[in-house]
């Protein structure tokens, strides 16, 4: 080992060890390629009214979520239905409906990443298909 005269190794073989454990540039943009940008939204809104003898209320909402995994993604619905009627002081009658409907495409992140630091430094991970909607083989590249 080239030591420098304080016995610490010299300032060019830290350089050169430096450089060497950085991955090339190429490897980090193609990670950077792996990700989408996330984002997610939400709608709603709600309507509610009677009277001394009858109520009601109802609420629709939307809500969408775009992963950072490419093709990932979550959506639910839901609607809300709820009336009152009021027959006598000692007497009320209501009912409630609720409805949800969610869905999506998900993929567990642990196991994308693990692929990630395996091939994108190779490969670059969104150069997948091919002409006539069939995807490469890695025996193709």
């Amino acid at each position: 080992m080239i030591q420098s005269a304080s016995g610490r190794p010299g300032a060019r073989l830290l350089r050169k060890r430096g450089r060497r454990s950085q991955p090339s540039c190429k490897a980090l943009e193609q990670l950077e390629r792996a990700y989408d940008k996330g984002h997610q939204y939400k709608n709603a809104i709600s309507f509610s009214g009677g009277s001394d003898k009858a109520v009601f209320s109802s609420a629709f909402s939307y809500m969408r979520q775009n992963g950072l995994i490419p093709s990932t993604y979550y959506q639910d619905a839901t609607a809300k239905l709820n009336g009152q009627l009021k027959f006598s002081d000692r007497f009320k009658m209501g009912t409630s409906l609720y409805y949800a409907n969610t869905y999506g495409n998900f993929y567990d992140a642990d196991r994308y990443n693990e692929e990630l630091i395996y091939w994108a430094p190779r490969w670059d991970v969104r150069d997948y298909i091919k002409t006539g909607w069939y995807t490469k083989n890695l025996w193709q590249w």
